[in-house]
């Protein structure tokens, strides 16, 4: 019999977020750290966890916290994004 650690091992990396996300709701860098991934692969991910959610009639629901502006348009997206970085003058 397998344990959770053995199982969790032999998993994908989005069948690892997708398992993660069942249990409780987490952040991209959350997600990143529980799985020894960089934060940006998380977001790389998420569309294709998104769908697999679908398939079991389940949904994958992605809060954006920031709305990426340059100059004075905002770009509008539905696909998760990694946060901002500081412009330095």
């Amino acid at each position: 019999m397998k344990t959770m650690n053995t199982q969790r091992h032999s998993q994908t990396m989005r069948q690892k977020i997708f398992l993660l996300l069942g249990e409780k709701e987490m952040t991209a860098r959350e997600i990143s750290q529980a799985i020894g991934i960089r934060e940006r692969e998380v977001y790389d991910h998420l569309p294709h966890v998104s769908r697999s959610a679908s398939a079991q009639k389940r949904k994958l629901v992605v809060l954006v916290l920031r709305v990426r502006v340059r100059g004075t348009k905002a770009l509008h997206t539905t696909q998760p994004m990694p946060p901002l970085q500081e412009d330095t003058c």
